[in-house]
């Protein structure tokens, strides 16, 4: 609710006001919600006067901790959605934006704007390390002109070097090669901790040929 003050000029008082369906002799009102309102003012004389005014509802703080942060061996993790807010209360007792973590669990933050207007949100901090990739197959043998699935895990993300434009897609744990020849596949993989390579080695059987039996021809 907001409360609403006015001041009036001319005429001849004792002033009577309206808004809504309120009537008062004050030049004050509380407990008003956002909207429009007309405010009616009549004088001694029974002139009226009206005026429109606006009242815009408090914006709402809203900041996001993610649902979910990790935490990476041997570093800190800074929480906080930053400057901004009026009033910072987390759940470790901190009143500061931003707080340095160094242990997991669950954290909790309640901001307050200047209307006095609340948002809350909690975040789950879980212990991580740097990935390990680790290859299905470092080393496959196919005929040529054959596909081959390439397979790998570790990380959260990951991305194929593909410098002869024979994966089917490059950002996925998971593609599909034709290659054209012997090649040598790279990939790197990532999660909040850091970044791991490892390769494939896609061979091509050997092509053996078969002329038959020799043969002699007599003229």
């Amino acid at each position: 609710a907001t409360a609403v003050q006015w001041s009036v000029r001319g005429g001849l008082p004792p002033y009577q006001f309206q808004v809504g369906e309120k009537s008062m002799n004050d030049t004050f009102i509380v407990a008003m919600e956002s909207g429009s309102y007309t405010l009616q003012v009549s004088d001694a004389n029974n002139c009226i006067s009206r005026k429109t005014f606006e009242i815009e509802a408090p914006k709402i703080p809203v900041f996001d901790l993610g649902s979910e942060q990790a935490l990476c061996d041997g570093k800190d993790l800074v929480l906080g959605p930053g400057a901004g807010f009026q009033r910072y209360e987390w759940s470790t007792g901190a009143s500061e934006p931003e707080i340095t973590v160094t242990e997991t669990g669950t954290y909790s933050l309640k901001v307050f704007n200047d209307a006095g207007c609340s948002y809350s949100d909690t975040v789950e901090v879980v212990a991580s390390q740097k990935p390990e990739l680790l290859v299905r197959n470092p080393l496959v043998e196919i005929c040529p002109g054959d596909d081959v699935i390439l397979s790998v895990s570790g990380a959260s993300d990951y991305e194929w070097i593909d410098t002869s434009a024979t994966l089917d897609r490059t950002q996925s744990a998971e593609v599909l090669a034709s290659p054209l020849f012997s090649s040598l596949y790279r990939v790197a993989g990532q999660n909040a901790c850091g970044t791991d390579t490892a390769e494939v080695l896609v061979n091509f059987f050997p092509v053996l040929t078969d002329a038959g039996p020799d043969s002699i021809i007599l003229e």
